[in-house]
């Protein structure tokens, strides 16, 4: 939508349907694009450039903030998707002591991650960002800890998993099978209480038809139904990471953790056009 003022009246631009629904087609069995070796060699060097060309493995890490639209001169309609990038360092620190390094990703962000941090936390998006980076680090990080903005759907393109926190609305975006992803909560402004998934289904914000998925998009409907929005906690966003960690060694959830993921697809995303075996499962540990 960004780039139809400029480009929608050329022969350059063509209207697609969307893709929020296409989780088969979105989850493939291997990447689709792979880089070349003048690509791969500009890429290595941007690790090099970082500090962690010798850390065996990293995770790439993005918050969405108001930086890139305010930026752009564009308004931001969904500020409430944005959060606060520090309440990943929790994950981030234990990436490193896990030996990994972790990258933070964005462009145009507000701010910079705070000193004192470890020297494989490296802040890309404020001191080395570009495009052709963007996309090689996506592709190449172990996962993506990401929340709800445009960027989450470059990874599914080179099969890299997403562990997606604050999402929001709360229906997962076709990122593959292998991913997992925690959503905002609500809490009932009148006491205060967090609102359970059913009260959140019942007010319709699970809804997957366009229109209602549009209202539930805008900040304004959250108050109209007397709800606020509560950001993901470095505890819940550091135990996704742990949860992706259990995945990609092959370790599956407690079984009770796996009846509860089931019940949950089963209750409040079936019954729209998802093919629910291509669906993210919620973290096992949320």
């Amino acid at each position: 939508h960004y780039a139809y003022p400029i480009l929608g009246n050329t022969v350059f631009f063509d209207t697609l349907e969307g893709e929020m629904y296409h989780f088969r087609e979105m989850d493939q069995p291997a990447p689709l694009l792979s880089f070349s070796n003048d690509e791969e060699s500009k890429g290595k060097h941007l690790l090099e450039e970082m500090g962690i060309g010798g850390v065996p493995w990293f995770v790439c890490f993005f918050a969405r903030d108001g930086g890139y639209h305010a930026n752009r001169g564009f308004q931001d309609v969904k500020h409430h998707r944005n959060t606060n990038i520090e309440t990943y360092l929790k994950a981030a620190e234990n990436i490193v002591k896990s030996g990994g390094a972790a990258v933070r990703l964005g462009a145009g962000v507000e701010r910079a991650l705070p000193d004192g941090l470890h020297p494989h936390i490296v802040d890309y998006a404020f001191n080395h960002q570009s495009d052709f980076g963007d996309i090689y680090l996506i592709a190449k990080c172990r996962f993506f800890l990401a929340s709800s903005a445009g960027i989450i759907h470059v990874a599914p393109i080179f099969k890299t998993p997403v562990a997606a926190v604050n999402m929001f609305p709360h229906l997962p975006v076709p990122t593959g099978r292998h991913s997992l992803y925690i959503p905002k909560l609500l809490s009932h402004l009148e006491t205060g209480e967090i609102a359970n998934f059913s009260a959140v289904h019942r007010a319709n914000a699970f809804a997957w038809e366009p229109a209602p998925r549009v209202e539930w998009d805008n900040f304004k409907t959250f108050e109209k139904n007397g709800f606020g929005i509560i950001e993901n906690t470095p505890q819940e966003i550091h135990e996704l990471c742990l949860d992706m960690e259990d995945s990609l060694a092959g370790i599956k959830p407690d079984q009770e953790a796996v009846e509860l993921q089931q019940i949950y697809k089963q209750r409040f995303l079936s019954g729209g056009p998802y093919d629910l075996d291509h669906v993210p499962n919620i973290g096992p540990r949320f």
